[in-house]
């Protein structure tokens, strides 16, 4: 009889080892081969993740692993820790409290952005490399400033907005105001989104040309809009036909701002992105005949198919990694295209229609990355100034490609020189809103 007992004894505590582990594994999504903590499945607010798993030492968070909660409040990880993969501990609303490994070396893209209940986080000494996107990333270290830069300016009162907050859309402007400052919450809940009928109310369709029941006066005349940091979208063509819009100072750091959301209006004249945006999707600015200014923070990775098509720009000074198709096509004003150096790919058509095209500065653009297409611009006064350094073999190059292009007529438009346009600081949004009453 006590054979037995003891041997139903041993039974039950290997099999209450059994369902510890199967706990753990159900916690814990962990590849030890990698030493990568894939995910956490858990429903814990509170968070301590572990040194080691099955005898093996956490060593890398992978990308997502605690990222996009609504529940978790704070996390705590281990000294075995020493990479975080992007996103890793990014878009947890809620989240107030990380600590970091004292031995984490790498923080990758975007690992602890868009947590907008964390305000600091003490980044330890031992990181070497964080690959930062200054345009949306609200942290800093303590004791230094934040690189976001939040709306300072008091908004609308909220019942001036339809807001769907499992969506976190605004759906309708219903105010009056002719200058609109988007709050950053509506009933305590983050303004994210903007509809594409949101502003329905201001939309000019006698200007536009369009078959219409609507009469002189039946739309508000919106002619300033402040965007806040908060949001994250803003749906295709949102601002579409708002022909008194005149000016837009964006705080919001958009991962991309989607096709023509300021497309065809024809009041639009200065555009100012605080915090820089990812992506100038296409159509962005197409049609903007009026538009003077354009100013982005930072370089973005892409200008889209007819981004800057037939505006009123006179000059631009672009930072991108990707040129698209027929990007600035069309805008006849436009005198001085300035292009930095880190562009990835430019498509050649970007220099379409151009008829009043004197200078194309490319500031230390390889050769390479310069795709040929069909362009007809043929223009034997424009320059194609390029920096001292230059080396006679990339001026060839570079010369059969805008002449292959049909943009010059002759080799000898390329010129080595010094671009006259120089860093464009962001104009003084103060002066600007100030025209407008508001400070």
């Amino acid at each position: 009889m006590m054979k037995k007992t003891c041997w139903l004894f041993m039974i039950l505590i290997l099999l209450s080892g059994v369902c510890v582990s199967a706990e753990e594994e159900t916690i814990w999504n962990f590849d030890s081969e990698a030493y990568t903590l894939r995910e956490y499945m858990g429903t814990d607010t509170n968070v301590v993740v572990p040194d080691t798993l099955d005898g093996v030492p956490v060593k890398v968070l992978y990308m997502s692993c605690l990222g996009s909660s609504d529940t978790l409040t704070s996390v705590v990880l281990p000294d075995s820790v020493t990479v975080l993969r992007n996103g890793a501990l990014s878009f947890c609303e809620n989240l107030t409290q990380i600590t970091l490994s004292e031995n984490l070396i790498s923080i990758g893209r975007g690992c602890l952005g868009s947590n907008y209940a964390l305000t600091e986080i003490t980044i330890p000494a031992s990181v070497c490399y964080m690959r930062g996107d200054p345009w949306y990333d609200t942290l800093h270290r303590v004791g230094e400033e934040p690189s976001l830069v939040k709306m300072p300016y008091e908004p609308l009162a909220e019942d001036n907005f339809e807001f769907d907050p499992d969506t976190r859309t605004i759906t309708a402007y219903t105010g009056t105001a002719v200058d609109v400052i988007i709050p950053r919450t509506i009933g305590g809940v983050p303004v994210e989104n903007i509809s594409y009928n949101a502003f329905e109310c201001a939309r000019d369709y006698l200007t536009s040309e369009m078959a219409t029941n609507q009469e002189e006066g039946d739309w508000i005349p919106m002619r300033c809009l402040i965007l806040p940091e908060t949001l994250k979208s803003i749906e295709d063509s949102a601002f579409m036909d708002c022909h008194d819009l005149e000016t837009v100072i964006c705080y919001a750091p958009l991962e991309n701002t989607n096709n023509g959301v300021f497309q065809e209006l024809q009041g639009l004249k200065t555009v100012i992105f605080v915090n820089g945006v990812r992506q100038m999707d296409n159509y962005l600015f197409n049609y903007c005949k009026n538009l003077k200014t354009v100013w982005c923070k930072n370089q973005v990775e892409r200008i889209g198919m007819q981004c800057f098509g037939v505006t009123g720009l006179e000059q631009i000074c672009v930072n991108a990694k990707d040129i698209d198709y027929s990007a600035f096509i069309g805008s006849e004003s436009l005198k001085e295209i300035h292009i930095r150096s880190g562009v990835e790919r430019l498509n050649l058509t970007a220099f379409g229609m151009l008829s009043g095209i004197e200078t194309i500065c490319l500031e230390g653009i390889d050769p390479n990355v310069l795709e040929t297409d069909w362009v007809n611009l043929e223009n034997s006064s424009v320059t194609i100034l390029v920096p001292e350094d230059t080396t006679d073999e990339q001026m060839q190059l570079l010369a059969q490609k805008f002449q292959g292009s049909a943009i010059i007529t002759d080799a000898s438009q390329v010129k080595r020189g010094t671009c006259q346009m120089p860093e464009n600081p962001m104009p003084d949004i103060a002066e600007i809103l100030s025209a407008y009453g508001l400070s």
